[in-house]
């Protein structure tokens, strides 16, 4: 694996995930930020930790979101401003949308695929299957949303990770936008054995891969479906 610059751990592992670039109303030159929940907090210092390595000294401040007409605390990470953020930001963005450069590539190592998946990705979990079901069911695939950038720019991604990795990501329409889907079993192997590493890193976010990824690993019963609710209902009552 190479050494790792400065602009390899912003562009391929910060800025395709939940980073971004901002400038200020009344300024010039961009400074970095990274926004996530409360319950990621622990996450986000990690990611902190890792850009002091490459001399971005990151704030940590608690805001107050309003979506929708609801009100939610978050975190941001802020950089101060940069002048050498600047060429990233011209590649990256335009008229203030993020984009997707085919540049990323030179970037994009297991460091970016594993922040991309703790950033963007979930898991599509089964608990009904053939005639079966499981209370924990398993990881039928692995979804990555890229809403962010256009149908173009993800499946330019969906073959970067084919190529680099071997993992097969299928670009699906989700509310008319793009994501990445990766449910071969191949694939999912593949997907784990490289973010998992990273993963242990900050054990509050292996929530992400904590079921098997295989029917046959996931404990089916015969049992029916109403069955198994009232079993629990028992269970809960009991308990």
């Amino acid at each position: 694996m190479k050494t790792l610059s400065k602009k390899d751990v912003l562009i391929g592992s910060i800025l395709i995930g939940d980073g971004h670039l901002r400038i200020q109303k009344a300024g010039k030159t961009p400074q970095l930020e990274i926004g996530h929940s409360l319950k990621q907090e622990k996450y986000l210092k990690w990611k902190c930790s890792l850009l002091k390595e490459y001399g971005f000294e990151m704030k940590i401040r608690k805001v107050i979101h309003n979506q929708k007409g609801k009100t939610y605390p978050a975190l941001v990470a802020s950089s101060g401003v940069s002048d050498e953020l600047t060429s990233i930001y011209n590649l990256f963005y335009k008229n203030k949308v993020k984009l997707l450069p085919k540049i990323f590539v030179d970037h994009f190592d297991e460091l970016s695929l594993a922040i991309l998946f703790m950033d963007d990705g979930s898991c599509k979990v089964k608990k009904k299957d053939k005639g079966l079901i499981s209370e924990t069911g398993y990881i039928e695939a692995f979804m990555i949303a890229t809403n962010n950038f256009s149908f173009d720019e993800v499946e330019y991604l969906s073959r970067h990770l084919l190529d680099k990795f071997n993992i097969k990501a299928n670009v699906q329409r989700d509310r008319g936008k793009p994501r990445l889907a990766i449910s071969s079993i191949e694939s999912k192997e593949k997907l784990i054995s490289i973010v998992k590493p990273y993963l242990e890193q900050i054990p509050s976010m292996l929530y992400k891969i904590d079921k098997p990824i295989k029917f046959k690993d996931a404990n089916f019963t015969s049992r029916g479906w109403r069955d198994s609710l009232t079993l629990r209902e028992t269970a809960r009552t009991i308990g």
